[in-house]
């Protein structure tokens, strides 16, 4: 056990009775062995633990009575009282014993309840802990304003309390397109949450369970500026897929600020942004960033070259510029990167390779009442005319593309993002040996993504236009569609680690938020069982990490509170 150093302000209460209240189901709530084992362990100090009994009496999850002040002017608190706390957390003693120690600590005045943590408690406004407990206050709940206005309204509640009821009713870790693999982890890319454009990043270690959060690792990139010399835009967020080769992880540029601080022009071009995973996950000095181009949505790795799939120009305008970068040549040197500018204009959604020649999914044609599937001959020069052709077919709104052997594969996106252009929900197919263009029987919906695993493609379901969440898809040699029951929102592209298939949660407009339940499907089980399928979902309290947003204090009393009472 650690000595413990820091001193602590005190006023002695006498006459002290512990009595739990009525949102305890045993005398001490469980979470509470959660703050005595990190206490022990050195995790939290002195300070925070007595800040979490401070909170609990508040809270009157425990209540004291008969408290006078009297002077106490002991700097420290017993070893012994820190050697008991551990031995309750481990299960060797008795909570009567764990007790009785916290009674000495507030009897002796090493905790001190002063004026400012007990006000009054406005009964016209409900209390942070009656909120928590609140079953109309969840991930799975319709969004209300009104609620949430009235939450962040609360005269009750600390800062810190709305940032974490606000968190609970619409998460901050949702909203993501696209992921990639590195052979251990699996990498999800942020685009925008329930709040605005964001860099949360987050990633899990396939070696462990998938629904342990210690699985699993966040970094708010999007909190740094991109360029140190100029914080004017934020670059670092809003990305839209990512790609993985030789130790690094890049993620697809999307987003341009297009209103930036200061008054100042809008930005140049968004940024590709890099991750060495060889590096430190939290150390931002892990991550670098070069730009300005336009607006990408995805791409594919081919040999040493990544390819980005183009959206939109630098002034958010459909103009297609292909972009391609030459791994093997330094991040920032500018000639590894080659730009080429069709001529057409139109937009692309992901992209597929056959072995020679890369198929990029048509999403939108201004110079068309369709669109044109894009092909480069991956054996030409990137910046020749000769090696682009294009295969015109009579629809739009196609996002991402697959390679089974004999087909590309699109998935169509009927999706409610875009309700009046010209779509179809049929699944097209392009013979790579023929270069013929034939559709699905049937109409399935939305999707956004193609995921290439060893024996099948798996269409990523997400909302039509009519605000319901299509079926999943498994492409065989049949077409098979199944619904998990545990599968709420839509999805927007994903990944194949070699035994499970990952959906990136994007959106859910049935419930008025973004989606933020993370999930995947174990290709070794049948597709169409909902046992083979598992998800996760997280409040930012699940992670003992610094998001740093200005009113946000991780080690306040009430983020310990919430940290270590959440259950998802």
């Amino acid at each position: 056990m650690r000595a413990l150093l820091p001193s602590i302000l005190v006023a002695s209460l006498v006459g002290v009775m512990l009595i739990p209240n009525a949102f305890a189901v045993d005398v001490v709530p469980d979470w509470i062995k959660n703050n005595a084992g990190w206490w022990t362990d050195g995790e939290i100090d002195d300070q925070t633990f007595v800040n979490g009994i401070q909170f609990l009496i508040k809270e009157e999850i425990i209540q004291v009575s008969d408290t006078t002040s009297s002077s106490n002017n002991s700097e420290f608190i017993p070893e012994w009282v820190k050697n008991t706390a551990g031995w309750w957390a481990d299960g060797e003693i008795s909570e009567t014993e764990f007790l009785t120690a916290i009674q000495y600590l507030i009897k002796d005045g090493l905790i001190k309840i002063d004026e400012d943590s007990s006000e009054k408690i406005n009964y016209d406004y409900p209390t942070y802990n009656q909120l928590m407990n609140d079953p109309n206050l969840s991930l799975n709940t319709v969004f209300d304003k009104k609620i949430f206005d009235g939450v962040m309204n609360n005269p009750n509640l600390s800062s810190t309390e709305k940032i974490i009821l606000a968190d609970k009713m619409a998460p901050r870790i949702a909203g993501y397109r696209g992921a990639t693999f590195d052979g251990e982890s699996v990498y999800f890319t942020p685009y925008y949450s329930n709040y605005d454009r964001h860099g949360i990043m987050i990633k899990y270690n396939t070696t462990q369970p998938f629904d342990d959060r210690d699985s699993w690792n966040v970094f708010n990139i999007g909190r740094y500026c991109a360029f140190p010399s100029d914080c004017t835009y934020g670059g670092l967020t809003g990305f839209q897929g990512a790609l993985y080769h030789n130790d690094f992880v890049y993620y697809v540029p999307y987003f341009i600020d297009m209103t930036p601080k200061d008054g100042k022009d809008k930005q140049d071009g968004s940024l590709v942004l890099r991750y060495d995973t060889s590096l430190d996950f939290h150390d931002s000095s892990s991550w670098e960033a070069i730009g300005p181009w336009g607006v990408y949505e995805d791409g594919i790795v081919v040999g040493n070259n990544l390819y980005f799939s183009p959206h939109l120009d630098k002034n958010n305008e459909r103009h297609t510029l292909p972009l391609r970068y030459d791994t093997t040549k330094p991040f920032d040197d500018r000639d590894a990167w080659e730009e080429i500018d069709i001529g057409l204009n139109a937009s692309y959604i992901g992209a597929a390779y056959d072995g020679k020649k890369i198929y990029y999914a048509p999403w939108e044609d201004d110079n068309q009442e369709g669109s044109s599937i894009m092909i480069y001959d991956t054996e030409q020069p990137f910046s020749a005319k000769s090696a682009w052709d294009f295969i015109s077919i009579p629809y739009r709104g196609y996002s991402d593309a697959g390679f089974n052997g004999t087909h590309i594969v699109f998935a169509p996106c009927w999706c409610a993002g875009n309700p009046t252009i010209i779509e179809s929900s049929k699944i097209m197919f392009l013979n790579v040996d023929t270069q013929e263009v034939s559709f699905s029987t049937l109409d399935y919906g939305a999707y956004n993504g193609v995921v290439e695993a060893d024996d099948a493609l798996y269409l990523v379901a997400d909302t039509t236009k009519n605000g319901v969440r299509s079926d999943f898809i498994e492409v065989t040699n049949s077409i098979k569609t199944f619904s998990p029951t545990i599968a709420k929102g839509g999805y927007w592209g994903g990944i194949f680690d070699g035994q499970y298939v990952y959906f990136t949660p994007y959106d859910n407009p049935s419930l008025g938020k973004k989606n933020g339940e993370f999930l995947r499907y174990d290709t070794a089980k049948p597709f169409e069982d909902d046992a083979s399928w598992e998800s996760i979902s997280f409040a930012m309290t699940d992670f003992k990490y610094d998001f740093v947003y200005p009113e946000f204090d991780i080690f306040s009393k009430e983020w310990i509170f919430a940290a270590s009472q959440n259950k998802r």
